[in-house]
């Protein structure tokens, strides 16, 4: 999922600036250079402001994010179940779902 949460920030970010009538070509020319530029000073704040156990497991959880949850839906049984059901005790009394038609 962090894959797709990164695309869907570039997509919304670039394609609003799009959007609102700016150019593409400024943007991809700098790029490199401002990548270095935010990288850099992330890494170093990341390293000025913390101990080393810190950026150890700053480190060892960035591979987590990529990899995803050990928990999966089938070991998480009756979380689909537990919504319906709450869904359907409202519907009996009295109020509507949003969102759908009426």
């Amino acid at each position: 999922m962090a894959a797709v949460g990164l695309v869907l920030l570039f997509v919304f970010v670039f394609g609003g600036y799009i959007i609102a009538g700016g150019k593409m070509a400024p943007i991809i020319k700098a790029a490199p250079i401002e990548m270095f530029i935010i990288g850099g000073a992330a890494v170093a704040a990341m390293l000025i402001s913390n101990s080393s156990g810190i950026i150890k497991g700053a480190m060892g959880g960035l591979g987590k994010v990529f990899k995803g949850s050990k928990y999966k839906k089938r070991r998480l049984p009756g979380g689909d179940f537990l919504g319906f059901q709450n869904s359907e005790n409202t519907e009996s009394r009295g109020c509507r779902r949003t969102g759908g038609p009426h």
